[in-house]
């Protein structure tokens, strides 16, 4: 490159940045303009055009593994310029002339800055779970296939494990000072961008008040016994204690960095008290003398909300699919369905046809009758949800069961045919989203259908199980 071509270069550089600014002038200047004289009922049309903002029934509507969720950089940057900001996580454009010049103006700062908005609506989630050890292996490529050739648009993956193991390396002060990593997966981020380009919704799961762990790098933590002493399940498995806010912050934090990591969703797996303790066995500390369990864990899903949201992450929590109607097993963990629902973005009820007793919604043998029982929890789930007004209804998304309950009499060997009955079941319903649940990660192919783009015109027509 000649010395002259390196002037002119430098010269047009800064044009360039003179020309943008004035272009963006102009157009702030025509949009306000335009709404101040112009009552044409086509503005809210051509504001959504302008912004590409849609309802959340429009992006939910469209939203499939092609198109990768937003991820908006600098968030800190955008939470330090406008602090007051606590907008939702699911931004529904007000419809509202007046509602919208207001949400207009929110967009911008006094410095006239535009500012991002927070959170994007999910897809209709069509996901599978895995561990962290697989999404560590060479069998993570396997599972990347698998949603690459088939229906599925997610993954969950465990950033907090069922051992209270953190399962990459995090930027987080309290999991070093714990000593809580255990690196499965090498570099998480990484993972996250990777399945991201490949159009990929990416869900961390951290499980939540079951946390062995903590039980010998922070006792003090962990549910005691009346006599002082940590309590273990029948498993000899340790909880935290729901009532100790310094495990919410602890908690917060892993999410936080889930968050800055990439992840889409932040979803917490055991949010709730174990089904083991017997009453006065336990000292939860003075709060529980005053507050329930159901208060407590509402608080729980609240606080964290409250906290999370800004990030510009969707809040997910898993909920005991026999709560929903159930309210001798609500008190028992802790968890009310309406009531936690209203704190969230997203609730996933698990409810495998495997964990429910005989006589459940009609079935005698409910391991024997998944249609059935997808059917009947999610009616009662509607039921429960109906008490909730409109607005604070969170996405019901059900874990469905992909795995056989060997323990279970009747015996019943679960394949293509009942997990696709389980999903049929989801949309029969009047639902769209499922993940399904094997702990080893070893799906049904042959109860999924294929990926649309490698479907022939012919068979993307019919939606029939695939041979």
């Amino acid at each position: 490159m000649t010395q002259g071509n390196k002037k002119r270069k430098i010269r047009v550089g800064h044009v360039i940045p003179l020309v943008v600014g004035i272009v963006v002038l102009f157009s702030a200047c025509f949009l306000f303009g335009y709404y101040y004289n112009n009552e044409s009922a086509d503005f809210i049309t051509d504001i959504k055009t302008l912004f590409h903002l849609e309802t959340l029934e429009e992006v939910i509507a469209s939203g499939n593994k092609e198109e990768n969720n937003v991820n908006i950089e600098n968030a800190d940057n955008i939470l330090e310029e406008n602090e007051d900001s606590q907008e939702g996580v699911l931004q529904v454009l007000p419809e509202n002339e007046e509602e919208l010049k207001d949400y207009l103006a929110s967009l911008v700062t006094p410095e006239g800055k535009m500012l991002a908005v927070a959170k994007q609506a999910p897809p209709a989630v069509k996901g599978i779970y895995v561990t962290g050890p697989v999404a560590g292996h060479e069998r993570m490529n396997d599972i990347i296939q698998l949603v690459e050739e088939t229906e599925l648009n997610t993954v969950v993956i465990d950033v907090k494990n069922d051992d209270g193991f953190i399962t990459y390396s995090m930027s987080s002060e309290t999991v070093e000072t714990l000593g809580s990593t255990v690196k499965y997966v090498k570099d998480m981020p990484a993972l996250v961008q990777t399945l991201h380009d490949k159009g990929i919704y990416v869900i961390a799961r951290i499980v939540t008040f079951r946390d062995p762990f903590i039980a010998k790098a922070k006792p003090e933590w962990s549910v005691h016994r009346t006599n002082g002493s940590v309590y273990y399940d029948n498993s000899g498995l340790a909880w935290v204690n729901p009532y100790n806010r310094e495990v919410w912050d602890y908690l917060v934090e892993v999410a936080t960095c889930a968050a800055e990591d990439g992840f889409d969703e932040i979803q917490f797996d055991y949010v709730r008290f174990s089904t083991e303790i017997k009453a006065g066995e336990v000292n939860y500390g003075e709060d529980s003398a005053t507050v329930s369990k159901t208060e407590i864990i509402t608080q729980f899903t609240e606080y964290v909300y409250s906290k999370l949201s800004p990030l510009g992450v969707i809040i997910s929590a898993d909920v005991f699919g026999t709560i929903i109607d159930n309210e001798y097993d609500s008190g028992i963990v802790g968890q009310d369905y309406a009531a936690i629902s209203g704190n969230l973005d997203v609730v996933c009820p698990m409810i495998y046809p495997s964990h429910y007793a005989s006589g459940v919604y009609g079935q005698q043998y409910p391991n024997s009758a998944p249609y059935e029982m997808i059917t009947g929890a999610l009616n009662a789930s509607g039921n429960s949800l109906s008490t909730l007004p409109e607005g604070e209804r969170p996405i019901v998304r059900p874990w469905l069961q992909d795995f056989t309950a060997s323990w279970i009499k009747p015996y019943h060997k679960y394949g293509a045919e009942e997990v696709r009955a389980q999903i049929q079941a989801v949309y029969d319903a009047g639902y769209t989203e499922w993940i399904l649940w094997n702990a080893s990660n070893y799906y049904t192919k042959d109860a999924l259908l294929p990926d649309e783009s490698l479907m022939s015109a012919e068979e993307a027509g019919s939606e029939e199980l695939p041979e």
